[in-house]
Parts: C-alpha cells; structure tokens; sequence
C-alpha cells in the first residue's frame, strides 16, 4: 500500500487530528526505525578490490554490516579503538590481503580493512554458482548489511506497524501542547508486538 495508506491508518489512530506535513517528514524515520528493530531487511554488495584502497563506502540505505568478507575469506571486525591503542600507525600498515575491518564510527556507511591490501582483486564466479572450471574471484570486497528498505520492498504486513510508529512520533509532536498518554501506549504497543514477532533481531 506505501506511505499513503500509512499515513491513512495513522491519521486514524490520531482521530484525523495529525498534521499532514508532519506524518511526511516522521515516515522516513519511523521507517528507519522499523528496520533496526526488525532487522529483517538485508542486502549484499561486492566491490572489486582496488590495490592499496583500504575504504569501501556502502549505500546511503546501509544500517549495520552484518558479514565482511575479503572474498574467498571471511574477515574479523576489530574496534578502531582496539588497533588505536595496538598501534596508532595501523592505516599506514600493508598486507597481500586484509584480515581485520573496523568503522570509524559506530553510524558510518565506510568499511575500512587492515593491513591496507595491496593485491587487487580478480573477477570470477563464486564456487556456489557451480560453473565447472570457472575461476574463483580473489580479493573481492563482500559486505551484508541490513539496510532501510525501499517503499517497494515493503509488504502490506508492515503497514499496521509502521503506522503505529508514524502515530506515536506525531501524537508526541502534539504532546508538547496536549496530553502525551496515547503516544506512551502506541510506544508500548509497538513495542509489544515487535517483541512478540521479532524478538531480539534488530539493533534497537
């Protein structure tokens, strides 16, 4: 249905007294919002390994990195805080092959790798494709992360949700001059049934 039949079912939950422009300014968010809670909207992207780039940027949608791999081999994430304090010079390190990748902040889209590869990658078709004698890619980038998915990702099934979330971010906007009890429960109904359904798949 998309954001018109949100916005439609919220504004019912506000008893129509929501303000048009705000319910379109919130959906966004609360869109945002649902795909960290759930978690359930995952994507991949591969990037061909570039010789002596160590940062790899993702889609403005990307959220959480879930998987790194420096294709064929899975890498471990290490806190930039971590390779700070074992050496303050680690950007400057260099390798064949990366085996560590870290973010500079906890909301940045760039993937950062250590030691800085300086073997670029080869394309191919990855084993699972099961084409005979077909050469394996080196050095490829892998990422999977959840993302905030497109409106026409979305199934009808998210609808109520999302409009419950819409509801509870403007009856707290009209809270400021009004009562603020029904964007409480609307929190915690949200809240109960992402719980129910979802249980701890998302990062909050």
């Amino acid at each position: 249905m998309g954001k018109d039949q949100v916005k439609l079912e919220a504004q019912d939950l506000l008893l129509g007294v929501g303000d048009d422009a705000a319910l379109d300014q919130f959906y966004p968010q609360v869109l945002e919002e649902l795909a960290r809670a759930t978690g359930l909207f995952v994507q991949t992207t591969t990037f061909l390994g570039v010789a002596g780039q160590a940062v790899y940027e993702l889609v403005p949608r990307a959220l959480k990195p879930l998987a790194v791999h420096y294709f064929p081999n899975e890498i471990e994430y290490e806190p930039v805080e971590a390779l700070d304090a074992w050496d303050p010079t680690w950007r400057s390190l260099t390798a064949s092959a990366a085996t560590h990748w870290t973010r500079e902040t906890e909301d940045s889209r760039r993937i950062r790798f250590f030691p800085r590869p300086t073997a670029a990658g080869t394309s191919g078709f990855p084993p699972f494709l099961g084409i005979p004698g077909a050469p394996a890619p080196t050095n490829n980038v892998v990422v999977m992360f959840t993302e905030v998915p497109l409106e026409s990702d979305l199934y009808e099934f998210f609808d109520g949700l999302l409009a419950l979330r819409l509801a509870a971010r403007e009856s707290r906007r009209l809270g400021e001059t009004r009562d603020t009890q029904l964007a409480d429960v609307l929190d915690q109904l949200v809240a109960l049934i992402e719980g129910a359904l979802f249980g701890g798949r998302g990062d909050g």
